[in-house]
């Protein structure tokens, strides 16, 4: 096997990888997720999603920030359910120093399937991608997360509807 000129390589490569993810609806599974504070101080879930569908996207990744505020904790709490976790568990998150339900929460919402919008925006003079829409999947059918107004605490990911 012959050797690699990485100094080539750099030269001739692209900046950036491969640019945006066509605007579209993605089959996607969750492969990471991350309890952070954002930069107006509020709670957040970094959610990392992988696509799985064969398109030529498969593989690429996009990112989600779930951030939760007065205005936006409904919204929020939809996006969270339909990755797995429950109201419950969410709720025990955001209590302070709950370090621990975090990172349950977090392991909640790792290998959801999902299907996810994406859609573009300009940031910086950028064109980056937007995960405007996460849905939620099963055979075939996109379902809507069930939210009620006392779900159980659960430590152990729910089973899946399909």
């Amino acid at each position: 096997m012959g050797q690699i000129d990485y100094a080539s390589l750099v030269q001739n490569a692209t900046p950036g990888g491969s640019g945006p993810i066509p605007v579209g609806e993605y089959e996607a599974v969750v492969s990471g997720a991350e309890f952070k504070t954002s930069s107006n101080g509020n709670p957040m879930f970094n959610v990392e999603f992988t696509i799985t569908d064969e398109s030529e996207a498969k593989g690429r990744k996009a990112w989600r920030n779930i951030v939760i505020t007065e205005k936006s904790v409904n919204m929020a709490l939809d996006q969270l359910l339909k990755l797995g976790t429950t109201q419950g568990d969410v709720a025990a998150a955001l209590a302070e120093g709950a370090e621990q339900e975090q990172a349950i929460v977090c392991g909640q919402l790792v290998d959801s399937p999902c299907r996810i919008k994406i859609k573009h925006r300009e940031w910086e003079g950028k064109t980056q991608n937007d995960v405007d829409r996460i849905m939620q999947v099963g055979n075939g059918a996109v379902f809507p997360a069930v939210v009620s107004p006392v779900a159980p605490s659960s430590s152990s990911r729910p089973s899946a509807p399909f």
